[in-house]
């Protein structure tokens, strides 16, 4: 009973194994399939869906590689003039009053103004979060490490306070040059996970955001046996560019299945793969019939009417 799949099982064994040998693994499933005749990579139909990820997402869009560990110099010492501050003026400060320590936001990728053009504030990253209180009992060791390193410790003993952390964004702490090392509370745990925007399936008036990834699949349509089997995928953030990701499948395509890739007639997708590249592409490896969705005629209407799609 200890070992019960989970919602996280599958993701654990994908990372577990690395894309190169899932690709691989996936590949030779689809091979099967096209030795039992059920695939014939006639007809390629692409197309990308968002979907959410099971991290939980905190509200930061603009997060960046410096986000996980933000430097911070001259911290120590402006909290070691607060404490004793409000040491000094006791009477006039409530002594369980919570005392707040920011830093401005150092990322480099949040917007000077928004959409209409008004100026935006960077947000401040709260460090950390304390109170002083009366000493009750013997004092834990976080409490007296805390005082050591603000160097509070024999003032605190003296009006016998101790200073309580509520909370803590501090990963390191570097004694030489009296800086701190932080992760900003609002990255989001998933940070290859982007916004992604699409259609709202309730109201196609409204648009939906997605902080997710973006999974573009491509399928060889089987219009005899009525199902679409997926051939290729490929899995991007939920902001990254769909459009050309139609390259990426054709070549999966062609280093795996070479042989049956000459066999495709017909490539099918809507309006976001209709890019010249995409075009040219398809074209030069293959010499197949490249369409938007929008320009292209069902598959009956093709064998009864002897079309091609333009």
């Amino acid at each position: 009973m200890d070992n019960v799949p989970c919602e996280g099982t599958f993701s654990h064994f994908r990372i577990r194994l690395g894309e190169k040998l899932y690709n691989e693994i996936f590949h030779l499933l689809v091979d099967i399939f096209h030795q039992l005749e059920m695939i014939t990579f006639n007809i390629l139909a692409h197309d990308g869906t968002l979907y959410p990820t099971w991290a939980r997402y905190k509200g930061c869009t603009y997060f960046c590689d410096q986000c996980s560990s933000i430097k911070v110099y001259d911290v120590i010492e402006k909290v070691r003039n607060r404490i004793l501050y409000r040491l000094n003026n006791l009477d006039q400060n409530n002594l369980g009053y919570e005392v707040r320590v920011y830093t401005e936001c150092p990322s480099k990728r949040f917007p000077d103004k928004d959409k209409n053009g008004n100026e935006i504030k960077k947000p401040k990253i709260e460090l950390f979060v304390f109170r002083l209180a009366f000493a009750d009992g013997e004092l834990s060791q976080e409490q007296v490490n805390t005082a050591i390193l603000f160097d509070v410790k024999e003032e605190l003993d003296k009006q016998n306070l101790c200073i309580n952390t509520i909370r803590s964004n501090v990963s390191s702490i570097n004694f030489d040059d009296g800086s701190i090392t932080i992760c900003c509370p609002k990255l989001p745990k998933d940070t290859d996970a982007k916004i992604g925007v699409r259609r709202n399936p309730q109201n196609p008036n409204k648009k939906q955001k997605i902080f997710g990834y973006n999974l573009v699949l491509t399928t060889s349509v089987e219009v005899h046996l009525k199902l679409e089997l997926p051939v290729a995928v490929t899995n991007i953030a939920g902001n990254a560019d769909e459009g050309s990701q139609i390259i990426n499948n054709n070549e999966q395509i062609q280093k795996h299945h070479s042989s049956e890739a000459n066999q495709v007639k017909i490539d099918i997708a809507d309006a976001k793969y209709d890019i010249i590249k995409n075009y040219n592409y398809i074209r030069g490896t293959r010499c197949a019939s490249a369409c938007a969705a929008r320009r292209v005629y069902p598959y009956y209407r093709l064998q009864s009417q002897k079309r091609k799609p333009v």
